[in-house]
């Protein structure tokens, strides 16, 4: 019988570990840069989604941009700079970008 551990460590990628790592019982859909990504967690921040965005980018110089759209109630729609996080609902939209020109 697998356990969790056994199933975080498969071939899903990095969407599927994020997902496993809430201890939420409940898990989201998410799109992100038009892809779908279960999320099982109540709040995303930039990092994540950046991790979800690009999975192989290893660090950027440049600049990193997230807007999201279908958020909660009292922020629909925003960016997300630095250390911010929003709630996360099912369906919520997330685009995330970089650039290293200016």
């Amino acid at each position: 019988m697998a356990n969790a551990n056994d199933t975080a460590n498969d071939d899903k990628g990095p969407s599927r570990a994020l997902a496993l790592r809430s201890t939420e019982d409940t898990t989201k859909t998410i799109l992100v840069n038009g892809r779908e990504h279960p999320y099982a967690g109540d709040q995303i921040g930039r990092t994540e989604l950046v991790r979800l965005a690009f999975p192989d980018l290893s660090g950027t110089n440049g600049a990193v941009t997230v807007a999201y759209d279908h958020g909660p109630l009292d922020a629909p729609t925003g960016l997300l700079g630095g250390d911010r996080t929003t709630r996360v609902l099912q369906g919520q939209t997330f685009s995330v970008s970089c650039t290293d020109k200016s």
